[in-house]
């Protein structure tokens, strides 16, 4: 998703550059960059948005792990007694 979103701004800086040369051609350059920005803002949007629902998953997840087993926090029995100064 990155590297699209670089090159689609990388082809609109280009065609920006060639239209707002041209005359007449001013309006269109703007209305390009301003949906093009769109564009990016919104895909930015929804890729956060992914990202915050993936962490909650994965957070709620971790908690019902911890509530099966609490040892999960500390590690297992064999670190236990690898490190028994963490015995108490």
């Amino acid at each position: 998703m990155g590297i699209l979103v670089l090159v689609i701004t990388i082809i609109s800086l280009i065609l920006f550059f060639v239209l707002i040369t041209r005359p007449g051609y001013q309006a269109l350059a703007t209305l390009e960059v301003n949906i093009t920005e769109l564009f990016v803002y919104t895909a930015t949007t929804i890729a956060v948005l992914i990202g915050m629902c993936q962490v909650r998953g994965k957070m709620r997840l971790s908690k019902k792990i911890k509530q099966v087993n609490p040892c999960v926090e500390f590690g297992t029995e064999k670190d236990f007694e690898r490190f028994p100064s963490h015995l108490p």
